[in-house]
C-alpha cells in the first residue's frame, strides 16, 4: 500500500516513482523471481545489469507482487520482518543533475512515509550549490529513513545507465555503505555503473543477477511460445529459436508478434530464414511488426515515438487523432511493446503508457529515416501541448525553436535554481546557439548565478555584468533588481571592493523585500570586514539587526543569521549584537535543523570564546556540528565552528583535541566552493600549535605554505597571519630582536585594525616573547594591559588566542 507523495517538485512525472503495471499476459517466471527475492534477503545491493531487452523492468516492478515471499534477517530473538513495500525510481536522461536525482530520491521514498526526507529536501531548497555537497544530503536522508520508516522495504532503481554524473554515484555509494537495516537498494542498469561493487562484494554485500541469468531456458521458451500463445512450434524450430535468440526475452515477444501473423505451415520456413539473415534481429523483427500495421497505426506509432509517456491527450495533440486513446488500448492490447505506467492518483482520466525503450529507440531510428521534414514539427507541436516545462524545453530544443525555448528557460530557471539543479539549467543554456545566449540577459543573468553557486566567483561576475548592462540598456527595472542583488557576493569574492559599494548602493535604493536587504547589508559588511573598514562593517550590521528586528519574520532571521560570519564578533561595539543575533536567531528559529540554527550556533562558539567561556564555546560548537549531522551539514558553517573550536583546544593546551579539529576544518572547507580563502587562517593556526609543541621543522613548513599561498580575494587579515607567524619563527629560532622589532609592528596596525586579532594577537607574543628573556615585569605589564582593553571590549578571551 503506497500513498501519494507529497509537496513534489513540479516538473516530476508521479508514474516515474511508481512501479509500472505488469501485463496480463506476462510471463511467469517463478524460478527467477525467487532468486531475486533470495538476493534481496541476504544483501544490501543487488545488481541487475544486463542489455536492453532482458526484462530487468519487469523483474524489478514484480518485487512487491512477491515481496512476502522474502524476510530480511532480524536480530536475535526477534521474528523475521517482511518486505513489503516498494520505493521506485525510474530514471530519464534529464536526471543527471544531483540535485534533480536526490529530489526523486526523497520523493520515490515520500511515497512510503510522507514525513521521510523533510530534512534532505529543506537542505536541498537552502544550500547554495546542493551538488557540491551530496555525500551530506545522503547522510542526512539515511538518517530520516531511520527515524521514519518502521517496516522493511526495498528501493527499486531503473535505467541507471542513463546517469554519468559522478556526484549522483558519490550518493549511491554512500547510501549502499551506510544502507539502514531495514532497507535494499535494487538496481537496474544496462552496464555496471562505476561504484564500489569490489568493496560491497568483498563485504557480502552484492548480489548480481546478469544476463546468463536473465535469459529464458529452453522450457521457458516452450511453454511461453507453445503453452502460452499456442503456436504449436516443433522441437527443431524451437531449438532454432533459442539458439538465434540466445534467450533474449525482447527477441522472443517480437518473434511470437511476427509468428502469430504467419500461417502454421509457413511458421518453419521463416524461422530457417531468420536464421540466416545477417541483420540485427531487433530492429529486423520490429521492422516486421512495424510494417504489418495498418498505414494509420504504423504513422501513429513513429510520431508518438518522441514521447516519453504516453496519454491520449497528448498523443491526440502531437497527431491529431480524436481517437488517440482507441489506438492506444489497442496497440496494448497487440502487445506492441507498450507498458502502462501505475500512477495511485485516482482521477486521472486515463492510462498513461511507454513505449519499450529498444522499441522507443528504433521508432525514433525509422521517424528520422522517412519523415526527417516532420521531426521538428512534431517536437514543436510535443512541446506546446506539454504541461511540464522541464520536457516541454526538451522538445523546442530537439525542435530548434531556440527562441521558445530560451523564453521557457527563463521563466522556470530562476525557480528551478531555487532548487538547486544547477546543472539541469546549465545544460539546457549550453545548448542553445552562443549568439542567442549573447542577446538574452535573463539567460547570462541565469548563467551568472549557476557560476556562483558553483564556485566560481570569477565567471559570476562576467556574466551578472553582461545581464546587468543588458537589463538597463532594455529598461527592465525588475531584471536589473535580481542582477544587482546576486552580483555582490561574486564581486566580494572576486577583491572587487568598490564595485561591490557601488552596486550594493544601487541595489539598496531599488525596491526589494526586508530579507534581500539584510543579505545585501550583511554581503556589504563581509566586503568592509574584508577590507579591514571596521566602522562602516559595524555601520551595515546595526541597519541590518534594526530590519530583522522590524520584519521579525523566519526569513529574514534566517538570512540575518547565515549572513553574520564570525568576523563580525571582533568589531569593536559588536559582540554583545552578535550574540544577541545568535541567541535570537536559535530561539526565533525554534531549534530547527537548518542552516541557519547551524549558522547561529557556529557563530556563537567564538562569542564565546572571545568572551572567556571556553566550555560553552566547546558546547556551542558540539552542537552546530550536531545540527550539521542531523540535516547532512553545510560545509562553510562546519568550517567555521571547527575553527573556533580548535582555537578553544589551543587556548587550554589540548593540542590532540586540536589536532583532529584542524583536520575537520580543513576538510570542511575544501567542500566549499570558496573555502580556499579559509585555508590562511588554517595554515596560521597550525604553525602555533606547531610551535607550542615545540616542533621546529612543521612550524617552518606551515609558515612556507602561508606564505606561498597567495589567493585572489583572500581577507586582509591573512598578511598580518604571515607577519605573526614569520614572528613566531624568530623566536623559536632565537632572532629575539627580529621578532620583537615585527611584533611592536603589527601591534601598531592591530590597535588601527581590530578585525586583524580575529586569529592571534602581537601583545600577546611580545609578552611570551618577555617572559622567555626573563623580563617578567615587562611580561606582566604587557598581559594586563591587554587583558584591562580586552575585558573593557566585553572580550577577556582574547587574551588567551
Amino acid at each position: 500500500m503506497t500513498s501519494q507523495s507529497p509537496d513534489l517538485p513540479d516538473w516530476l512525472a508521479r508514474t516515474r516513482i511508481h512501479a509500472p503495471q505488469a501485463r496480463m499476459d506476462v510471463i511467469a517466471r517463478p524460478f527467477l523471481h525467487a532468486g531475486l527475492l533470495e538476493c534481496i534477503h541476504s544483501h544490501t545491493l543487488t545488481l541487475i545489469s544486463a542489455p536492453a531487452g532482458y526484462g530487468k523492468t519487469t523483474l524489478m516492478a514484480g518485487i512487491g507482487d512477491h515481496a512476502q515471499a522474502s524476510t530480511f534477517p532480524a536480530p536475535a530473538g526477534q521474528p523475521a520482518r517482511f518486505a513489503s513495500a516498494l520505493a521506485w525510481l525510474a530514471l530519464e536522461e534529464e536526471d543527471n543533475d544531483p540535485t534533480r536525482f536526490l529530489q526523486l530520491l526523497v520523493a520515490s521514498l515520500r511515497c512510503l512515509h510522507p514525513a521521510c526526507g523533510a530534512h534532505a529536501l529543506g537542505l536541498l531548497r537552502d544550500l547554495p550549490n546542493p551538488a557540491a555537497q551530496t555525500r551530506q544530503i545522503t547522510s542526512a536522508l539515511i538518517n530520516e529513513i531511520v527515524g521514519t520508516m518502521a517496516s522493511p522495504f526495498v528501493l527499486a532503481i531503473d535505467d541507471l545507465h542513463l546517469i554519468r554524473e559522478p556526484a549522483i554515484f558519490l550518493a549511491l555509494d554512500y547510501l549502499a555503505a551506510h544502507c539502514p537495516a531495514m532497507m535494499r537498494i535494487v538496481i537496474g542498469t544496462r552496464q555496471d555503473p562505476p561504484l564500489a561493487l569490489a568493496r560491497l562484494r568483498a563485504r557480502g554485500q552484492l548480489a548480481e543477477l546478469r544476463q546468463a541469468d536473465l535469459r529464458f531456458r529452453a522450457t521457458e521458451i516452450a511453454e511461453f511460445l507453445n503453452g502460452q500463445l499456442g503456436l504449436a512450434l516443433s522441437p527443431p524450430d524451437l531449438e532454432r529459436l533459442e539458439a538465434l535468440s540466445e534467450g533474449w526475452p525482447a527477441g522472443l515477444r517480437l518473434l511470437a508478434v511476427s509468428l502469430g501473423h504467419i500461417p502454421p505451415a509457413e511458421r518453419s520456413a521463416f524461422i530457417r530464414n531468420l536464421a540466416r539473415s545477417d541483420r540485427y534481429i531487433f530492429d529486423f523483427l520490429a521492422a516486421e511488426v512495424l510494417d504489418r500495421q495498418e498505414p494509420d497505426v504504423r504513422a501513429f506509432l513513429l510520431e508518438t515515438s518522441i514521447l516519453n509517456e504516453l496519454t491520449p491527450a497528448r498523443c491526440q495533440a502531437l497527431t491529431g487523432r480524436a481517437d488517440a486513446g482507441d489506438i492506444l488500448e489497442k496497440l496494448y492490447r497487440r502487445n506492441l511493446f507498450l507498458i502502462v505506467l501505475q500512477s495511485p492518483i485516482s482521477n486521472l482520466p486515463s492510462r498513461t503508457y511507454r513505449y519499450h525503450a529498444l522499441f522507443a529507440e528504433f521508432l525514433r531510428r525509422r521517424l528520422a529515416q522517412e519523415l526527417p521534414e516532420q521531426v521538428r514539427a512534431l517536437h514543436r507541436r510535443a512541446a506546446e501541448s506539454q504541461p511540464d516545462p522541464s520536457r516541454a524545453i526538451r522538445h523546442f530544443l530537439q525542435a530548434e525553436m531556440w527562441d521558445a525555448a530560451a523564453a521557457c528557460i527563463e521563466r522556470v530557471g530562476p525557480a528551478l535554481l531555487g532548487q538547486g539543479l544547477l546543472a539541469t539549467v546549465a545544460g539546457w543554456i549550453a545548448a542553445l546557439p552562443p549568439a542567442l545566449r549573447q542577446t538574452r540577459p535573463g539567460l547570462a543573468h541565469l548563467l551568472g548565478v549557476c557560476a556562483w553557486l558553483g564556485g566560481e566567483p570569477l565567471a559570476a561576475v562576467g556574466f551578472l555584468e553582461q545581464a546587468l548592462a543588458q537589463f538597463e540598456a532594455a529598461g527592465d527595472e525588475v531584471g536589473q533588481i535580481k542582477t544587482l542583488t546576486d552580483l555582490v557576493p561574486p564581486l566580494v569574492m572576486s577583491a572587487r571592493y568598490a564595485r561591490v559599494h557601488e552596486v550594493s548602493q544601487h541595489a539598496l535604493a531599488q525596491r526589494i523585500g526586508p530579507a534581500s536587504r539584510v543579505q545585501l547589508l550583511m554581503v556589504r559588511g563581509i566586503a568592509e570586514v574584508t577590507q579591514d573598514a571596521c566602522a562602516e562593517a559595524k555601520a551595515h550590521l546595526e541597519q541590518a539587526l534594526a530590519i530583522t528586528e522590524t520584519a521579525n519574520d523566519p526569513e529574514t532571521w534566517a538570512a540575518q543569521a547565515i549572513h553574520c560570519l564570525s568576523q563580525f564578533a571582533v568589531l569593536p561595539g559588536v559582540i554583545d549584537l552578535v550574540e544577541h543575533i545568535c541567541t535570537e536567531a536559535t530561539r526565533r528559529l525554534g531549534g530547527q535543523a537548518t542552516p541557519a540554527s547551524m549558522a547561529a550556533a557556529a557563530r556563537h562558539t567564538l562569542v564565546h570564546l572571545l568572551r572567556g567561556r571556553p566550555a560553552d564555546a566547546i558546547l556551542s560548537a558540539q552542537a552546530a556540528l550536531a545540527l550539521g549531522e542531523r540535516f547532512g551539514g553545510v560545509s562553510y558553517l562546519g568550517g567555521e565552528a571547527t575553527w573556533a573550536l580548535a582555537q578553544t583546544y589551543l587556548a587550554l593546551g589540548d593540542y590532540a583535541a586540536a589536532a583532529r579539529t584542524l583536520d575537520q576544518a580543513h576538510a570542511f572547507f575544501l567542500q566549499f566552493p570558496h573555502g580556499e580563502a579559509a585555508l590562511g587562517a588554517l595554515f596560521y593556526l597550525r604553525g602555533m600549535m606547531a610551535y607550542h609543541q615545540g616542533n621546529g621543522v612543521e612550524l617552518s613548513h606551515w609558515l612556507g605554505q602561508l606564505q606561498r599561498t597567495r589567493i585572489p580575494g583572500e581577507w586582509g587579515i591573512v598578511q598580518t597571519l604571515r607577519e605573526l607567524l614569520a614572528a613566531v619563527a624568530n623566536i623559536a629560532a632565537g632572532r629575539d630582536a627580529e621578532a620583537e622589532a615585527l611584533l611592536h609592528q603589527i601591534a601598531r596596525h592591530q590597535a588601527r585594525v581590530p578585525t586583524s586579532t580575529r586569529f592571534g594577537s602581537a601583545r600577546v607574543l611580545l609578552a611570551h616573547l618577555r617572559q622567555r628573556q626573563g623580563r617578567d615585569e615587562d611580561a606582566l605589564a604587557e598581559f594586563d594591559g591587554l587583558l584591562a582593553e580586552a575585558a573593557s571590549q566585553g572580550m577577556p578571551g582574547r587574551a588567551i588566542l
